[in-house]
């Protein structure tokens, strides 16, 4: 695991800088939380990850069959999840809440969730 050398001062991050702060420090991007890149972008009315997974629907569907195309056999709830467990505290209190993955989130990999922050970074600016 990284450290945590993310800045506490900005509140309200663009939606792929917490995106890329969470591959920085997970390393990877295999679980990442749209839930935390929602909070970081501020929470935005009606862009949560739940609604976006709606009309992300195709786009999962047509990531899996890729995967399996190319001999990586994935179901569709293996690349978009709710995580069980809270993350473990990313260096303890100085890392921002931002950052935290938290049980219940909605989890995807490194491809989906650039898709979601770059949705979510286009509806916000």
């Amino acid at each position: 695991m990284g450290s945590c050398n993310v800045s506490r001062g900005a509140p309200d991050w663009a939606a792929n800088e917490n995106l890329d702060a969470q591959i920085e420090f997970f390393g990877g991007g295999y679980a990442i939380s749209l839930d935390a890149i929602w909070r970081a972008a501020g929470r935005p009315k009606g862009k949560d990850p739940e609604l976006w997974a709606i009309s992300a629907r195709p786009l999962v569907h047509g990531f899996a069959l890729y995967l399996t195309a190319i001999d990586t056999p994935t179901a569709e709830g293996d690349i978009l999840y709710r995580t069980d467990l809270e993350a473990e505290a990313l260096d303890g209190d100085d890392c921002p809440d931002n950052l935290k993955t938290k049980e219940g989130d909605l989890v995807a990999g490194g491809v989906l969730a650039r898709h979601y922050a770059t949705y979510l970074d286009r509806r916000m600016g």
